[in-house]
C-alpha cells in the first residue's frame, strides 16, 4: 500500500488508503489476521498467504462489490496497483477517443480476472480474458459467474505453448475489434528468478513463496506466493512482452492500444 503519491489523480487509494481498523470492525473474517495494540491502532500479518488474500477480497467487497475467490498458493493482486493500471487505460482510451462500446483483452487474467472484473464494474468494459493455465481459467470463469458479469466478460484458455499470444484469441472471434490488450506477464524465466522466489515445502502444490530471506535479500515485508504458471515462462518477461508486440503489429488493425505492466 505503499507509494500512494505516484498512485493516478482519480485512484480514491492515492489519499485514502485503507482503513485497517475499519476494515477490521466490518469484516469478521479480516479482524482474524489484525491485532490491536497499546496506542489503539492495528497491526495486520502481510507475511501470511492467507491475510494478504483476505485484505485484496475484502477490499474488493467493500469497495467494488465484488466477490472473488483466489485459490491459496496462487498470486494474490494488490488491488490499488490494479485500479491504477485499469485507470491508465481509462486515460489512454480517452486520450484516444475510445471510450464507446469499449472491447479489451486481458493477458494471464489468472485466478482473480482482478482486471476484468474492475473494468466491468467500474468502467463498463467488456473482456475477454485469457490464461493458459486450466485451473485459473475455472476459478475466473467461476468469479465472473457469481458476480453477475458473464454477459461481460468471456473467460478464454489459450494453449501456453504456442509463440503467439494474442493471434489465436483475436482470430477465433472475428467481426471484432478491441479498444485495448492489458497484460501483467509472468516475471522470469525458469531458474533465474530463485534470487527472489523458491518453492515453499509447506504448501501441498507446487507454490512459490519469495517469504524467506535470501543472501540476496531480506525478507520482504509482504509475501508474495504464486504457481510456476504465475512467475515463470520461457525467456521471462521481455520475450513474452516482445511476442505481444509482434502480435500486435500483425493486428494492427484490430487492437488500438497494447499495454504491460509490472504493478
Amino acid at each position: 500500500m505503499s507509494q500512494n503519491n505516484e498512485m493516478h489523480p482519480r485512484n480514491p487509494y492515492r489519499n485514502k488508503p485503507p482503513d485497517f481498523k475499519a476494515l477490521a470492525v466490518e469484516y469478521p473474517e479480516f479482524r482474524k489476521f489484525c491485532q490491536y495494540v497499546s496506542n489503539g491502532k492495528v497491526t495486520f500479518d502481510f507475511k501470511k498467504d492467507a491475510a494478504v488474500r483476505c485484505l485484496t477480497q475484502t477490499l474488493l467487497k467493500k469497495d467494488f462489490n465484488l466477490d472473488v475467490e483466489i485459490p491459496p498458493g496462487h498470486l494474490v493482486p494488490r488491488v490499488p496497483q490494479k485500479l491504477n493500471y485499469c485507470l491508465l487505460i481509462d486515460d489512454l482510451l480517452k486520450a484516444n477517443k475510445l471510450t464507446k462500446n469499449v472491447i479489451g483483452i486481458d493477458i494471464g487474467t489468472g485466478t482473480s480476472c482482478i482486471h476484468a472484473l474492475i473494468g466491468a464494474r467500474q468502467f463498463n468494459w467488456k473482456f475477454i480474458a485469457t490464461d493458459g493455465d486450466e485451473k485459473s481459467v475455472r476459478v475466473a470463469h467461476e468469479n465472473v459467474a457469481k458476480n453477475g458479469l458473464s454477459s461481460s466478460i468471456c473467460v478464454v484458455h489459450v494453449n501456453p505453448d504456442v509463440k503467439t499470444v494474442l493471434m489465436d484469441v483475436v482470430n477465433t472471434i472475428p467481426d471484432t475489434d478491441y479498444a485495448f490488450c492489458m497484460c501483467n506477464p509472468p516475471f522470469f524465466e525458469k531458474g533465474n528468478g530463485d534470487d527472489k522466489f523458491c518453492e515453499d515445502i509447506s504448501s501441498s502444490t507446487e507454490t512459490y513463496s519469495n517469504r524467506v530471506a535470501s543472501e540476496f535479500r531480506t525478507a520482504p515485508h509482504s509475501a508474495t506466493f504464486a504457481s510456476s504458471a504465475e512467475l515463470f515462462v520461457d525467456g521471462g518477461e521481455v520475450a513474452f512482452v516482445n511476442r505481444i508486440i509482434d502480435d500486435s503489429v500483425l493486428l494492427r488493425d484490430r487492437i488500438n492500444i497494447s499495454e504491460s505492466t509490472q504493478q
